[in-house]
């Protein structure tokens, strides 16, 4: 459920024990999605991707991603062996915090993808890191222009010429007190449905939850200072990318599921 005002500070974000972190371990098989190839030597790259998006100015921006989250907590993943090594998919993730958007975006370059994004356009104008945004596929997102069906026309055209599209349909940073992610809009059922039919076979729609990152501060020398956090309410079976913290560095824990036979009711409810 959506919350209005501000974002919630992160005191509102409850620790996770490390027999809890135990406890995911024991039941998955956890990778480090901040290195090359997280799931093994036999993935395939998506060469034809890498060579047509920057594949330089990419290279630069997922090193100093892969630097940031090194220094300030350590990333786990399952279930990203389901994302496809070719074809069109979508990533549907949730927007607790900034980090949410860096976790799906590593993750995918480092399993050899690389997606377009639909971010708000005002990102492009952030200092250094906007040019890159633009640089690694970035698709600028007008809002409240008024513009949906452009929007989503746009994102379908994205998906019906092969290529992966990563989404936020929450639209903003969470302004839940408790720091859960808020109702999604539904222009990303819209998207997949329509890309479905156009193409002529399902296209897949994975859910992306980064959580943990909002109990990540900032303290000392500029390295981060972490607190833990707390797992979701259920064990939903179409959650990935979930973050948590644990010692003095934080976990960052990815889970992602095949699809189901609806590409919208892959969506997470």
């Amino acid at each position: 459920m959506a919350s209005k005002g501000k974002p919630s500070p992160r005191s509102a974000v409850k620790p996770l024990s490390d027999a809890q972190v135990t406890k995911l371990a024991k039941a998955h098989h956890l990778v480090d999605p901040m290195r090359d190839l997280p799931t093994g030597p036999n993935r395939r790259i998506n060469q034809a991707e890498i060579d047509a998006q920057h594949p330089k100015g990419t290279a630069r921006l997922l090193k100093g991603v892969d630097v940031v989250f090194n220094a300030s907590c350590k990333t786990l993943a399952w279930g990203l062996d389901n994302i496809p090594e070719t074809g069109p998919f979508i990533t549907a993730a949730t927007h607790v915090t900034m980090f949410d958007v860096f976790v799906p975006m590593a993750s995918l370059f480092h399993m050899g993808r690389r997606p377009r994004y639909m971010a708000k356009a005002e990102m492009a104008h952030w200092p250094v890191i906007g040019k890159w945004f633009q640089l690694v596929g970035m698709q600028p997102v007008q809002r409240r222009s008024g513009k949906a069906k452009a929007i989503e026309e746009t994102s379908i055209e994205i998906l019906t010429s092969g290529r992966p599209l990563t989404v936020w349909p929450e639209g903003t940073v969470t302004r839940d007190p408790k720091k859960w992610p808020m109702s999604m809009k539904n222009g990303v059922g819209v998207i997949a449905l329509e890309a479905s039919r156009r193409l002529g076979h399902q296209v897949p729609l994975f859910c992306a939850v980064t959580w943990g990152a909002a109990s990540i501060n900032t303290g000392g020398r500029g390295r981060a200072r972490t607190s833990s956090c707390a797992t979701t309410r259920s064990s939903t079976t179409r959650t990935c990318w979930r973050a948590a913290a644990t010692g003095p560095r934080a976990l960052t824990v990815c889970r992602l599921r095949s699809p189901t036979s609806s590409p919208a009711a892959s969506a997470c409810a």
